[in-house]
């Protein structure tokens, strides 16, 4: 289907903004951690839920790249594409414990989402670097 092929160049501009987005949130839920200012609470919501958004765009346009495929006879692209899956995945569910009562996260609700967010973060980087490696090359962060 050319619509969904061309669709899916828009994958590669579209992930810088998602990725940002969620690492930002993971810092500034950090900071809140340190500082207990709620400016920090503020942005790491803001930031969740665009990155969010774009993230969820962005995996879409990623399987629209990668032609719906289940499995891929190149090991990187197949990496690339279920971690950024997973990564939207936990992205989802970061946001949905983070609403869930957004008003005020009990303790223990507050330490789930902490922990999905913060893995949610290293997965995206870890993402992230699949995907610059698969389009640049295995050297590409070669010293």
């Amino acid at each position: 289907m050319p619509l969904i092929e061309w669709l899916g160049l828009f994958h590669p501009p579209m992930v810088h903004f998602p990725i940002a987005l969620i690492v930002a949130a993971a810092v500034a839920e950090f900071f809140l951690i340190f500082t207990g200012r709620t400016l920090f609470d503020s942005a790491c919501r803001y930031c969740l839920w665009f990155g969010v958004i774009g993230g969820c765009v962005a995996a879409v346009l990623g399987w629209f790249a990668g032609d719906f495929k289940w499995t891929d006879s190149d090991q990187l692209m197949m990496t690339h594409r279920w971690l950024g899956t997973a990564t939207t995945v936990l992205a989802l569910i970061s946001l949905a414990l983070r609403e869930k009562g957004s008003a005020t996260l009990r303790p223990l609700r507050r330490i789930f989402f902490r922990i999905a967010l913060f893995a949610g973060a290293m997965l995206v980087i870890a993402t992230a670097m699949f995907g610059a490696v698969y389009v640049r090359g295995i050297d590409y962060y070669a010293w």
